[in-house]
């Protein structure tokens, strides 16, 4: 016979085992879920951080450099200044371009003379048709000539005008700057500014004037060859005798175009908005076509470069997402894509080396940088692939 102590614990066990199931019942749901987000956290977390590497900011640097030779006249910027695309950085000196051109209207000058003896020639008394019409023919390359004198010699006046008004420009500009901190007076700035426009038309006037002598020149030309194309038999006997004198007009019009090139290239501008980082003449310097003179990095890097370890490549193309974070800022990174990759393996850059001194190899990738992250280039970053 069982006591009633003994009827009375089990009872109490079932119904606490039963207590317990029912309560295990209700929660089932709950701990499903939470082993469900358990997981989904786990596999988000792997997938964030499948692939981790380092990376940095590309930098854009730009070399400013002269593309004629020259002395350098000043230079307008210095060190870590800020520039803004088309803002003078530089400036060649003039007065070598203003030497060649004195010379080569000296020499156009001399030329004009020799048309002038020409032209005392051709009045002279010529018997016969056949010289007859050989003074015709020098008449209409006298012409020519004439005009082609008269272009060059506008054109190498425009070309001094030009130089004349880049000086302007530069006074200006550096009066404006001086106006805009209240540091010169505002009649100043205005004289400088009247100057410079009343220069700047001349200059257009002036290249009116060019355009249309050098029509003119090209009228010349169409009537002597219509008169050559008559006298076919006088051409050869005249090309030979003015061949000379229209070589050396040829010439003296090559160098003054080589000085309105060089003109284009005397004032040094910045290519792009950013930061001076080196400023490598300097002024009185004699420098190089091609010769760096001011480097310039843009403020805001646009790619990063990412190298993904040799053993850990992926199939990775263009256009693939990924996640960059900033090294300085452990936030949460911002998506972003990947905008090109290298071919093959290079070396890994020691600062990208997690053991420095140890060689590492890896494939570079190009990761579009997001505008929200303001990067700087040569910023530390992390890129998740």
């Amino acid at each position: 016979m069982t006591s009633p102590d003994v009827s009375r614990s089990d009872r109490i066990r079932r119904l606490s085992r039963d207590r317990l199931k029912i309560r295990l019942r209700r929660s089932r749901p709950l701990l499903v879920w939470l082993l469900a987000l358990s997981v989904a956290l786990v596999l988000y977390a792997r997938r964030e951080g499948g692939i981790v590497v380092a990376g940095v900011a590309e930098e854009i640097r730009y070399e400013v450099a002269s593309t004629t030779d020259g002395r350098l006249d000043a230079l307008h910027v210095i060190r870590n200044q800020a520039v803004t695309r088309g803002q003078m950085v530089a400036s060649l000196d003039a007065e070598a371009l203003r030497l060649e051109l004195r010379e080569a209207r000296a020499e156009l000058s001399r030329l004009t003379a020799e048309l002038a003896s020409e032209t005392l020639l051709l009045a002279e008394d010529i018997e016969g048709r056949r010289l007859d019409r050989q003074v015709d023919l020098r008449r209409f390359a006298r012409d020519v000539e004439g005009a082609h004198v008269d272009y060059l010699d506008a054109l190498a006046g425009l070309a001094e005008d030009r130089i004349e008004l880049q000086g302007l420009e530069i006074e200006l500009e550096r009066t404006s700057r001086l106006h805009e901190s209240e540091l010169t007076s505002a009649d100043q700035y205005d004289e400088d500014r009247i100057a410079c426009e009343a220069l700047r038309a001349s200059v257009a006037e002036q290249t009116d004037l060019v355009e249309a002598l050098e029509l003119g020149y090209e009228h010349a030309r169409t009537r002597r060859d219509a008169q050559l194309s008559v006298y076919k038999e006088q051409s050869l006997e005249l090309s030979a005798l003015l061949e000379p004198h229209e070589y050396a007009i040829e010439v003296q019009g090559v160098r003054i175009e080589k000085v309105n090139l060089a003109i284009n290239g005397r004032l040094l501008r910045a290519p792009a908005d950013g930061i001076v980082t080196d400023v490598v003449a300097r002024a009185g310097e004699v420098i190089a076509a091609g010769q760096p003179v001011v480097t310039i990095v843009e403020p805001c890097a646009r790619k990063a470069i990412a190298y993904l370890p040799e053993d850990r490549v992926l199939d990775v193309q263009p256009g693939d997402e990924v996640r960059v974070r900033r090294v300085a800022d452990r936030g949460r990174g911002l998506r972003s894509t990947v905008a090109a990759l290298d071919a093959g393996l290079c070396s890994v850059p020691d600062r990208l080396v997690p053991s420095p001194g140890v060689a590492s190899w890896g494939r570079a990738v190009y990761v579009a940088l997001p505008s929200e992250l303001a990067i700087r280039p040569g910023e530390a970053l992390e890129v998740a692939f």
